[in-house]
C-alpha cells in the first residue's frame, strides 16, 4: 500500500470513530501533498470575516 493510501485510510478512521485526526497524521499528510479535503473534512474559510486592522489608512494612524 502507498503512504498516502495508508495516510488516508488512517484519517477515515478515526474521522469513523468521531475523534479528530491527530496532528502528527495531518503534518505527514502535507509532507505527500494531502489536503483536508482528502480526509472528507471542509477547509477553513475566511469570507466575510474582517482582520483586524485590514481596513486602517495610514491617514487613521495617529500618534498619542
Amino acid at each position: 500500500m502507498h503512504p498516502r493510501e495508508r495516510i488516508l485510510e488512517m484519517g477515515k478512521l478515526c474521522l469513523e470513530r468521531g475523534e479528530p485526526i491527530p496532528l502528527d497524521l495531518l503534518a505527514e499528510a502535507e509532507t505527500w501533498g494531502l489536503m483536508l479535503t482528502d480526509f472528507d473534512q471542509p477547509t477553513p474559510s475566511h469570507e466575510g470575516e474582517e482582520y483586524y486592522g485590514s481596513n486602517i489608512k495610514e491617514t487613521d494612524i495617529h500618534d498619542l
